[in-house]
């Protein structure tokens, strides 16, 4: 009996990798700047520190994990969530 046939190809990569790979690219490819060594590496401290210290890290590791409609749902009921605790309301578990 053969094989089906393939399906599709999942790549994993470390987290901290895409989200550092994701910095870089903001930095050099949308901005279109040039770097010394010294200063990506400061770039890369700062952005991570800072975004493990605001509780932003997940967040922006989430964006890279979920669908473009994932993405859209979870942000439909985030913006639920908000509104309702803007309104004093009960969050149910």
């Amino acid at each position: 009996e053969s094989a089906p046939p393939l399906r599709h190809i999942v790549f994993l990569r470390n987290p901290m990798d895409r989200y550092v790979s994701g910095i870089l690219y903001q930095k050099f490819e949308v901005k279109k700047k040039k770097y010394s060594v010294d200063h990506v590496v400061q770039i890369i401290k700062e952005e991570v520190i800072g975004a493990r210290k605001k509780n932003q890290y997940q967040d922006r590791i989430l964006g890279y994990l979920l669908t473009p409609v994932q993405v859209d749902s979870l942000n439909k009921y985030l913006n639920q969530v908000n509104k309702m605790k803007s309104e004093n309301c009960t969050i149910p578990d």
